[in-house]
């Protein structure tokens, strides 16, 4: 179960499982592993949920949306929410301004 998650998680960030896994300081070997069955560690979930902003009972297939306060997130939807992020405090309140305007004009 967690494999095919896994990989999921990766093709829709269009990188690889090994690609992902060598960005968290994993070997291939590790990859391997999972990919013949073995589930990652307590730590390892946790870093790959971070990594893919999702909880660990997602990535165990024990979860059916990728976090308590939302369904699946495109990359473009997690860039979004990586830019939001690092934004001020004024200006997060003018994109929200500007999105409720847009709401209201429809």
């Amino acid at each position: 179960m967690f494999w095919s998650i896994f990989e999921k998680m990766c093709a829709q960030q269009g990188e690889t499982p090994n690609g992902v896994a060598k960005k968290m300081g994993l070997s291939n070997a590790t990859t391997t592993k999972w990919k013949n069955g073995s589930t990652p560690s307590g730590k390892t979930l946790q870093m790959l949920a971070d990594y893919f902003h999702c909880s660990v009972d997602y990535l165990l297939g024990k979860a059916n949306v990728v976090s308590p306060q939302s369904t699946e997130q495109s990359p473009d939807d997690n860039e979004f929410l990586d830019l939001f992020r690092n934004m001020s405090q004024e200006d997060r309140l003018e994109i929200v301004r500007l999105m409720l305007e847009k709401k209201n004009k429809k």
